[in-house]
This record gives C-alpha cells, sequence and structure tokens, in this order.
C-alpha cells in the first residue's frame, strides 16, 4: 500500500470486497453494510455515492457519524483517491446557529453531522422541507443505535422512511446479541421490519428471560432461525478471503488525529513560554534544548499530550478532558468483536484504559507483572479470551508471539524508539498471522506526537525531526 503524503489511489485499487460493498449499496436502497474496521467502509459509501449521483438516482448525501470522525475521517477521505479528489464533503458542525447556516447555505455533495445531533438535525429537515426522497442518508458505525429504546433512534425514525435510502456501517453488527440488531434493522428496513414495531412486544414474542427481573434475555431456540433470516436480508457482510492476507496496513491512512483541548494547549503553550524565556538573545533552539535535556523537555510535551500534569512528587494528576481517550472510546466502538492490542506508555494510563473498557475482556503486559503473569496473559490473549491487550512495548520482546490473537494495534501512547515501536508491530505481524494487520495511530495534531511520527515513520533524522516539530510549535 502506498501511504506517502503526496500519492492518490484510484479507483482500480479498491480492494473486492469495496467492489462488493459499493453494487450492493448502489443495488439496494437500504441495508447495513459489515466490514472491518480498516476494511475501508469509507472509501466503499463515497464512491457508491459518487456513482449514484451520477446515474441521478441521488443529489447528495447526509452521514451520520460519531463526533470524532465527522471532521476526521470522512473529511480526509476524498483527497486520497484521485476519483473522490472533488467530492465536497462538508462537517456540519458548531453551536446550533452554525449548523444552520451550513445546512442552508451548502450544496455539497455530502454533509456530514454528528450523531450527537440527530434530533436537532431531525427538527432541522422537519421546518426546512428538503425532498429527502433525492438524498441518501448514510449511519456510520451503525451499532450507536444498539440500544432499541434510545432517544436519537425513535428521533431518527421520524424521517428515515423519507429518504431514497438507509444504508448503516459498521464492523460490530451485534455486540451483544440479536437484540441490538432491533432497532438499526428498523432504521434501514422500516418499522414493521420486524413484524412488529414495539421492541418489548418483539421481544415477549421471541425471547425468553435468564433472571427472575428480566435484566437478561436470549433468543428461543425455535425463533432464532426466524430472527437470523431477517437479520440476513438487511445485512450485507464483506467478502473474509479478501481480508485474509498477512499484509502490514500503516501510515498516515491509519492515523486517527484529534486536537489538544484548551487546558492542553494552556500547558503546552506555558512550556512553550518557559523555553523561549531561557533562549539568549541569538541563541539556537536546539541548543538550548540540548542543554536542558532533550528527554526533559519532550517528556513534559508527552505528558500534558496523553492528558497529565505532574505535580512536584512526579504524581500524575489526570487533565479535565483527554481528547486522545475519548478517540480510544471512539475506536474501541469501531472494533468491537475484533480484538486489539493497545501500546500505552505511563503506568497512570492503566486505570484509564481499564475503566474505558470495562465491558471488555482486559489483559496487561506490562506494568511490572510477573513472568508467570505475563505468560498466562499470552496464552489468554493467543486463545481468543482477551479482547484489549494493554502493551507496554518494553514489555514487547523478541521472541513473544502474539499473532494469534488478533491482527489490529493501536498505538494510544505513541514511542520514541523505533526499534521498540517496530518490535511491538512484529509481536503480530508475523509468520503465521493469516489476516491483515492494521497499525493504527492516535496523534495530537501539531504536537510532539507529530515529532514521534516522523521518528519511527518517516524516518527522519533526530535533528531534523526536532526542528520540524519546534516550527509547528511556533517555537
Amino acid at each position: 500500500m502506498n501511504t506517502s503524503k503526496n500519492s492518490k489511489r484510484s479507483r482500480s485499487d479498491l480492494r473486492p470486497a469495496q467492489l462488493a460493498l459499493i453494487e450492493e449499496i448502489k443495488g439496494a436502497p437500504s441495508g447495513i453494510a459489515v466490514l472491518g474496521m480498516g476494511g475501508g467502509k469509507t472509501a466503499s459509501y463515497l464512491t457508491a455515492l459518487l456513482d449514484m449521483q451520477a446515474e441521478g438516482i441521488v443529489t447528495r448525501g447526509i452521514m451520520l457519524a460519531p463526533a470524532r470522525v465527522v471532521d476526521n475521517v470522512w473529511l480526509n477521505e476524498p483527497a486520497k483517491w484521485s476519483h473522490l479528489q472533488h467530492m465536497d464533503v462538508v462537517p456540519v458542525t458548531g453551536a446550533p446557529s452554525r449548523r444552520k447556516k451550513i445546512m442552508d447555505s451548502s450544496d455539497a455533495d455530502m454533509l456530514v453531522v454528528s450523531i450527537d445531533n440527530v434530533k436537532w438535525l431531525v427538527d432541522y429537515l422537519k421546518k426546512a422541507k428538503w425532498d429527502l426522497s433525492q438524498i441518501a442518508l448514510g449511519i456510520d458505525e451503525m451499532s450507536k443505535f444498539k440500544q432499541p429504546t434510545s432517544k436519537r433512534g425513535r428521533e431518527l425514525m421520524k424521517i428515515a422512511h423519507l429518504f431514497d435510502g438507509v444504508w448503516g456501517l459498521t464492523g460490530t453488527p451485534r455486540p451483544n446479541g440479536v437484540e441490538d440488531l432491533f432497532l438499526p434493522i428498523k432504521i434501514v428496513g422500516g418499522k414493521m421490519a420486524w413484524g412488529v414495531s414495539s421492541f418489548s412486544e418483539w421481544r415477549e414474542l421471541n425471547f425468553r428471560k435468564l433472571d427472575y427481573h428480566g435484566y437478561k434475555w436470549a433468543p428461543h431456540t425455535f425463533t432464532l432461525p426466524s430472527l437470523e433470516r431477517i437479520a440476513k436480508e438487511w445485512m450485507v457482510y464483506g467478502p473474509v478471503d479478501d481480508l485474509v492476507k498477512p499484509k502490514l496496513n500503516t501510515g498516515l491512512d491509519f492515523v486517527r488525529y484529534v486536537d489538544a483541548s484548551p487546558e492542553q494547549a494552556l500547558h503546552l503553550a506555558e512550556l512553550n513560554k518557559d523555553l523561549m524565556t531561557n533562549l539568549p538573545d541569538g541563541g539556537d533552539v536546539m541548543a538550548l534544548i540540548e542543554a536542558m535535556g532533550r528527554a526533559a523537555v519532550t517528556g513534559k510535551m508527552t505528558q500534558i499530550v496523553q492528558g497529565f500534569a505532574y505535580d512536584e512528587t512526579g504524581r500524575g494528576i489526570p487533565l479535565k478532558n483527554n481528547p486522545k481517550l475519548d478517540m480510544m472510546a471512539e475506536m474501541d466502538s469501531e472494533l468491537g468483536g475484533d480484538s486489539a492490542i493497545v501500546s500505552y506508555g505511563y503506568r497512570a494510563e492503566i486505570p484509564q484504559l481499564e475503566a474505558l473498557f470495562k465491558h471488555r475482556r482486559v489483559g496487561l503486559l506490562g506494568g511490572g507483572i510477573s513472568t508467570a503473569k505475563a505468560n498466562a496473559t499470552i496464552d489468554a490473549w493467543n486463545n481468543g479470551e482477551i479482547d484489549r491487550l494493554l502493551l507496554h512495548p518494553a514489555s514487547a520482546g523478541h521472541g513473544i508471539e502474539l499473532q494469534f490473537g488478533g491482527h489490529h494495534i493501536v498505538h494510544y501512547h505513541p514511542q520514541w524508539s523505533a526499534e521498540l515501536y517496530d518490535q511491538v508491530i512484529k509481536r503480530i505481524d508475523r509468520p503465521a498471522q493469516t489476516h491483515e494487520v492494521f497499525n493504527w495511530w492516535i496523534s495530537m495534531r501539531g504536537t510532539v506526537d507529530d515529532l514521534k511520527y516522523a521518528r519511527v515513520e518517516e524516518k527522519l533524522q533526530n535533528e531534523e525531526s526536532f526542528r520540524q516539530i519546534l516550527r509547528r510549535m511556533g517555537v
């Protein structure tokens, strides 16, 4: 895969699974497309929309997406492809007045709205009296609508049937079972897609209680086949054999960017100010950093970027907002049933990540655990008993085999060392790995993360890398 900054892929670079998905979207007005994280759902949907516009089927599209994906993934995707580069994708963000102004004035090919603003969108479209029959509605990460009685779901049901079609995109069709499909299939198939419109009635007909209070339910053995048949009518799965290739996917296409919170920006500005205050007239910033200790300066930057401020005793104090943790939550949802290694750096990050993954089976390699515990964790991971493996790069020594447990890595806390970075990747990108490996980054724009990426991915020399990041930071 060519991931250089200046290259563009063409339509001929779309994989068989993507081409199949494009034809499904064009051939049926509504459905749920299932393709794993990194499988290419974004480019597939945009290509299908482009074709439907060219054929006069629709005039434009509206995409509902998680907040952190609105102006990141969807906004940036067209520029990566020669056949999509002229598509106008506009994020509808900001205060309600700003969102209204964008909707009123934009003739974009696709408007991208946060799932959090579903009620606002429904109210706007009802008042504006748009002809929705000429518009395609897409929903990125359909699992966000898995709660059958959610307010956003009820709001969307008011207008979903008015669109030319509704396609949901997901890598996780049923995170917790068939019940999670009730609302998504109603959204794409209409309120009677299951035969009844009420969730409680549907559940009483098709499920049995597993406990006295009715907190847990399971489908009857005699109703499960019909439930599966209905689900199959609305769901399209990407061909599995298209992804079963020992190939490493890495580079800028697999970086999820976040912006510093106001609190982080303030701390970084203060650090910048301290650097400039200590710089003598005519002095060289690089010389100053060398004198102060390169590790000390960049270490402070990293602490802030990862969401911490450290007091005089060395105790890590979490900052109020942590954009990286928020992005990790979005990626966790996208990954769904796919297991993933999450590379961390600070011990203080462990409880934060464990709390985030409280609904998952979590393992830990690092954090001072014993050899016996580490070996047991490795076995559990390779046996499919762990969903999220928190891994410190120093614990990913040569010879450790993790390729049997998953094929996704998320660098939550990017590393400086190219050797440690490659070592982490090689734990799953190795012989006996039967799937494509996806190497993800969570990176904060205009910070030390840019420097780390330059060091380990772009292989820039140390001084050149330092000067590059310092220029971006305004030093």
